[in-house]
This record gives structure tokens, sequence and C-alpha cells, in this order.
């Protein structure tokens, strides 16, 4: 794999996850869409969440562990600085996806190559993978909006 390149460059921060990392991770590998590297920021975790990540023999996870916490942030920018896909996708270490989530964000690129970004709709869900609503937390409002421009958005 030392000629692999891949399209999609996939950026995570993590601090202490070690409660869901593992889905996330594999909601990852379980991509329709295959060509990716996932480029993985442990941010000094104090919990296991450094053996769960170097538990996954993925070749194209592609792990870093901080020797001091620098914050979600430093993560974010490191990964997306040693990536080396043409595209970025970011995923924090309590988040899944869907299978198809990455082949539909690269078909809409494919399609729309004039476009610098595309987002996703979000389910919230509680820790035992029940949905929240807007009856549950305000944190669901916060997504029902409709779209704005570019502008509007930045």
């Amino acid at each position: 794999m030392s000629n692999y390149k891949p399209l999609v460059s996939i950026v995570m921060s993590n601090y202490n996850g070690e409660l869901l990392i593992k889905q996330t991770i594999d909601s990852v590998l379980a991509q329709t869409y295959q060509n990716w590297e996932f480029i993985i920021f442990d941010d000094c975790s104090t919990d296991k969440s450094r053996e769960i990540i170097r538990s996954f023999k993925d070749p194209r996870i592609k792990p870093f562990f901080a020797d001091t916490h620098e914050h979600m942030v430093y993560g974010f920018n490191y990964g997306i600085t040693h990536s080396s896909g043409e595209l970025i996708a970011r995923i924090d270490s309590d988040d899944t996806w869907k299978p198809e989530k990455l082949q539909k964000q690269v078909d809409f690129f494919r399609d729309h190559p004039d476009y610098g970004a595309c987002f996703t709709l979000v389910n919230f869900i509680e820790e035992h993978g029940n949905a929240l609503t807007e009856k549950d937390t305000d944190r669901v409002l916060f997504w029902d909006t409709r779209n704005m421009s570019q502008a509007e958005w930045l």
C-alpha cells in the first residue's frame, strides 16, 4: 500500500473517548466508500482510548498519540496538516456515521466540483443509542434550520 492515495482523509481528535470511540471507528470501517485514510489524533488520553485505537489493524488508520494534552482543535489541525486526501471529512470520537455517508458526499463532490463543502443531517442519540428529539434537548432544534448561503454559514 505504499502507493496508496486516498481521495478522502478522515480526521478525528480524541480525548478520553473510550466509551464510544470503538463504535466511531467501526462506523468509519463500515463505510460503503472505502478510498480513505483515517487520521486519529489522541490528545494524551488517560482512559483506555489508546488501547482501543491500537486494537484496530487496518493500514488506512493512522494514529498519532500526543505526549501532552493539546485540546481538540489542535488535533483536528494536526490531522488536516498530515492528510493526503483531496477531500477532508471530520468526525468526533463520540459520533457514528451511517454506512453510505462518505459515498453520498463523494458523489456530491463529483457532481458539483465547484462546491467547497457539504454537510449531512445529524441525529442526536443518547448513551443507549436511542434517538433524541426536540422534546429531549434544545440541541436538536439548532440543526433544524433552513440552508444558508456560504457567507451566512461562515
